[in-house]
């Protein structure tokens, strides 16, 4: 529903209504994974329980090893692959104004509204808000873990038969919570809830003396519930270091061995069927898939948040000249990405398509050369050479990126003294990292974040330039010579730094962010 009521001569509003449901994806044969129960008893939870007893580790007391949980399906009286609450409304609101005490001559604008987007299949998977993610197909692809010696060089078994056990088929629905106990496992949110963004804005646009407009705007955008993978089986934070420096202690620890409660209990498990396992796998939550064995897709819990400030300022044709002018002072912030997989939200850090400042101008120009112009040419060879050139260009300043996204880093602190346009030498303070590979932090938790809206890659500067001419020969058919300069001052915009401490190249710049000068000649025939 929508309706633009003119409210006052000078007034007009503008209210409208969408509403919208979505019913879940639905399977045939109800074959279609539709979640995981974490509470589940599996095939395993009982001999895995007793097998550890018997050999207990320090950190998992003998009684507290309870391997549950599992995939669930769908079924008759419950066909979906998903739940949504989709009863959507989106309302919104609209006004223009034009002041009578200001002669006419300004317009204010503003608006509000919600826009919910559709959780649909694209091809083979589902697609939530732009992203697309694999679709529910858990029992229908299946995977063969090669088992190796100690050194992982060889095949265990040895090259003549490498897979011993055999190539393991699709598994299908029929095993019910017992599918791929011992592998990887990736399901769809089962109460998933659309995406959806509030956008509002608030503009003055005033007419000026000489043909010229400018418009002031304030534009926002909030966007919820957007999708994001979600690890579910990961190392909790209380085995874990907050040492600033790798613990080589727990280091070695993590990486040592255990009796394996599970031998002989995953027949498809790979490395989780063997005599030993790596440490770690009996410390998660669900050890029956391993170290991040377990991907909820679509968890909607991540979000971004922007804001701008535009100016433009605009002369129409008049005298030859076409001249627009664009400001923007903006910031783009982003939840998208967990920085440790236990935190209950996602990091909040700058968008990496943010440029917090932005100037572009753009003009054309008929220079006033030749007949009937300011310049006037009677001669028709000097009209033909000299007349009716048209010169046209484009200015740009615009804010770089920021850097790029920072790893797992020991940063020891102080300022990085962080200068952009210096290709010689080292763009900031390296001394504040350890750059050491043995004393990167491992098993820890981490802090330090992985992007820095206050380090940005240098600011690009640039001017393209354009002038051309009709050549006619005919009423309706003409010949136009023309010759492009892209980035005519031949200024050069740097690249990010490298921020991997532990490369060579670190703190330094390497690459060119934008083309060098490029010049071009064409010419066209139009007819």
């Amino acid at each position: 529903m929508q309706d633009d009521w003119r409210a006052k001569s000078n007034l007009t509003i503008n209210l409208g209504l969408r509403f919208e449901h979505e019913t879940p994806t639905y399977e045939r044969f109800n074959r279609g994974v539709n979640g995981f129960d974490p509470t589940a008893v599996n095939d395993v939870t009982a001999a895995s329980a007793a097998a550890y007893n018997l050999n207990p580790i320090s950190q998992v007391p003998a009684g507290q090893f309870q391997p549950l949980g599992g995939l669930t399906f769908a079924s008759p009286s419950n066909p979906g692959l998903y739940q949504t609450e989709s009863y959507m409304f989106s309302p919104r609101f609209g006004f223009a104004w034009v002041p009578s005490k200001l002669g006419g001559r300004t317009v204010i604008r503003g608006g509000i509204a919600t826009f919910a987007a559709p959780i649909i299949i694209s091809g083979n998977g589902e697609q939530n808000s732009s992203t697309t993610v694999a679709l529910n197909e858990e029992g229908f692809s299946q995977t063969t873990q090669l088992v190796t010696d100690s050194t992982y060089h060889t095949p265990g078994p040895g090259l003549s038969n490498p897979f011993s056990a055999g190539i393991f088929p699709p598994a299908g629905s029929s095993g019910g919570i017992n599918t791929y106990l011992g592998q990887a496992i990736t399901f769809f949110n089962p109460q998933v809830r659309n995406p959806y963004d509030v956008r509002w804005n608030l503009g003055v646009q005033r007419q000026l003396p000489a043909s010229m407009v400018l418009e002031v705007v304030y534009i926002g955008n909030h966007a919820l519930h957007l999708p994001i993978n979600t690890n579910l089986d990961y190392i909790p934070p209380q085995y874990l270091t907050t040492a600033l420096l790798r613990d080589s202690a727990l280091n070695s620890l993590m990486t040592g061995t255990v009796t394996n409660p599970f031998k002989g209990l995953l027949p498809n498990g790979g490395a989780l069927n063997q005599p030993r396992a790596p440490l770690p796998d009996l410390l998660v939550r669900f050890p029956q898939y391993g170290v991040n064995g377990i991907t909820e897709q679509s968890a909607g819990a991540a979000s971004t948040y922007s804001q701008s400030l535009n100016v433009r300022l605009q002369k129409r044709f008049t005298n030859g000249l076409t001249l627009m002018n664009n400001f923007s002072w903006s910031k783009e912030i982003e939840r998208l990405t967990y920085l440790n997989p236990f935190d209950t939200t996602p990091e909040k850090v700058v968008s990496s398509d943010s440029r917090p400042l932005s100037e572009i101008m753009a003009a054309t120009y008929n220079l006033p050369i030749g007949r009937g112009q300011r310049l006037n040419l009677r001669s028709r060879a000097a009209n033909t050479l000299l007349g009716g050139w048209l010169v046209s260009g484009i200015m740009t300043f615009r804010s770089g990126p920021v850097l790029g996204t920072w790893g797992n880093v020991a940063y020891l602190g102080g300022p990085l003294d962080f200068n952009p346009n210096q290709p010689n030498g080292l763009a900031f303070d390296t001394s504040r990292f350890a750059t050491a590979s043995n004393q990167q932090p491992v098993f820890n938790i981490r802090t330090f974040p992985t992007q820095f809206g206050n380090l940005l890659r240098a600011t690009s500067e640039n001017l393209d330039f354009s002038l051309s001419k009709n050549f006619a020969f005919a009423e309706r058919r003409y010949i136009q010579l023309r010759g492009d300069a892209f980035n005519i001052t031949n200024h050069v915009t740097f690249g990010a730094p490298n921020i991997t401490p532990t490369n060579a190249a670190f703190g330094t710049i390497t690459t060119q962010a934008n083309s060098p000068r490029i010049l071009q000649l064409g010419a066209r025939l139009i007819f």
